[in-house]
């Protein structure tokens, strides 16, 4: 479900169902815009610029198209659905966007899409049972917390499997966890307005609002002196990569590809990149190759 601007407001008031999996220290997907817990403590405490362009990337955007297809599929299975609902917990900081709950009895339903524009990575076991990926487990159990259910579905369309339905119970020592953390977190961290341990990701320390000509005083001088030798030691090595890089290719001339003693080649065809959102190009891409050509 595409998150609307009045969700995008509400977000820095409590956690939604799909921040839960880092309170667990489950790796978001790389797509993610929030990657670390630190990068969550600054967006619930609203020091992130908004971003200037809010169009999703292919998948997130072809998952949202095919939505309301896996959501009529699960319709067909449990009956009327009521869809794009919300529910909070204020005594746990939950407030959590559904895409739909069974009108009869109440249940979420987390529709999902995977392996659209990629390989079906995540695993997900067989039909009917509640192998879902762990960061699914903790989004269902976040759901089912807040509106005080024993159930979640996920109707899924799986690249390769088509449709299928998922079936979530809730785990109370789970649940138990999930409640604690987003207390502390809340309470202990975005409400003290104190940072958790570890670092942000650089996207998200891009967005973050800076006060003019404000200064700080750092005493940790290796923090610099780190970052200073990483940053030689990346130019060096670059320009080491650059001059072998060159070595080899003058070594070729005029030819495309060349082989050595051991039977190990390394090639430098045309390629052409494909127009999506740019012109089309052409390039070449030296490639080694272990045996031959």
């Amino acid at each position: 479900m595409p998150i609307t601007e009045l969700q995008r407001k509400r977000r820095p008031n409590a956690l939604g169902s799909s921040d839960l999996a880092l309170l667990l220290g489950i790796a978001p997907p790389k797509s993610a815009k929030i990657q670390t817990l630190y990068d969550l403590w600054l967006e619930k405490r609203k020091r992130l610029q908004e971003e200037q362009d809010g169009t999703p990337d292919e998948a997130a955007d072809a998952g949202n198209r095919f939505e309301p297809a896996v959501l009529d599929f699960a319709q067909e299975r449990l009956g009327p659905l009521i869809r794009n609902q919300r529910r909070v917990r204020p005594e746990l900081y939950l407030a959590v966007n559904l895409d739909a709950v069974v009108r009869r009895n109440g249940e979420p339903v987390e529709g999902k899409t995977a392996g659209l524009f990629s390989p079906l990575i995540d695993p997900w076991g067989e039909p009917e049972t509640d192998q879902v990926p762990d960061r699914v487990l903790a989004q269902t159990h976040g759901q089912m917390l807040t509106v005080k259910k024993e159930i979640c579905h996920v109707p899924s369309f799986l690249a390769g499997r088509g449709f299928l339905m998922f079936c979530v119970p809730f785990n109370p020592d789970l649940g138990n966890e999930i409640a604690e953390r987003a207390v502390a977190f809340m309470e202990k961290n975005v409400l003290a307005d104190i940072p958790p341990e570890g670092v942000a990701s650089l996207p998200v320390l891009k967005r973050m609002r800076r006060e003019p000509n404000k200064i700080v005083e750092v005493y940790d001088q290796l923090l610099l002196d780190d970052w200073l030798n990483a940053k030689s030691g990346a130019k060096s090595a670059k320009e080491v990569c650059e001059w072998a890089e060159a070595q080899l290719l003058t070594t070729l001339g005029d030819a495309e590809a060349a082989i050595f003693p051991n039977g190990e080649a390394v090639t430098y065809y045309e390629q052409t990149r494909a127009a999506h959102h740019v012109k089309e190009s052409t390039f070449r891409v030296p490639r080694h190759k272990k045996k031959g050509l």
